[in-house]
């Protein structure tokens, strides 16, 4: 059971169970029944937009990359902006802006 209602609230029952990027949204039908004899009933029909957070860490795509340079080539292109290798990333998590850091490994 991913909800429970209790006196008229409604509570998640297992957090761990809400995943956005698998189920966006849920629909949910509440039905409220009264104690009489004949017993009568009301339905309310809830969706719920599960709003998303930055719960996935980005991954690069087609790893490990590597490429090759000749010293020449860096001596004269690096004042240019020389493009050494173009990367894939991804991100799970939409709407997530991606910064790129770079240090050397020696």
């Amino acid at each position: 059971m991913l909800f429970v209602c209790v006196a008229g609230v409604i509570s998640v029952a297992d957090p761990s169970l809400l995943d956005r990027e698998t189920q966006p949204t849920l629909s949910l039908r509440l039905i409220a029944t009264d104690g009489g004899v004949n017993a009568m009933n009301s339905v309310l029909f809830i969706t719920v937009d599960l709003d998303d957070i930055n719960d996935n860490a980005p991954y690069f795509v087609g790893t490990p990359y590597s490429t090759n340079i000749a010293e020449v080539m860096i001596t004269l292109d690096c004042s240019s902006g020389m493009k050494l290798f173009k990367m894939c990333m991804f991100s799970p998590t939409s709407a997530t802006l991606i910064l790129f850091t770079m240090s050397p490994t020696l």
